[in-house]
């Protein structure tokens, strides 16, 4: 099966209300055998390497210290 994937602008979807910067980090796949998953310069990448499902999350703050962690759950 050949890789494919699928990019998300996260820009797009989180801001600081006080026009501070976001930044995202600790980008993970439970299951890499399954999706790889990386973020650069915002863009949170998944790579389909087969079929299953995974859980993909990722860490965002702005920069008043605001921290969460993101899942997403996956399955294809």
């Amino acid at each position: 099966m050949s890789p494919t994937g699928l990019g998300l602008n996260l820009n797009a979807i989180f801001t600081d209300g006080y026009g501070g910067a976001v930044t995202y980090s600790n980008p993970t796949s439970s299951n890499p055998e399954v999706a790889t998953v990386t973020i650069v310069s915002g863009i949170l990448s998944v790579v389909k390497v087969s079929s299953g499902s995974t859980t993909v999350t990722f860490d965002v703050a702005d920069s008043h210290g605001v921290k969460m962690t993101i899942t997403y759950y996956l399955r294809g």
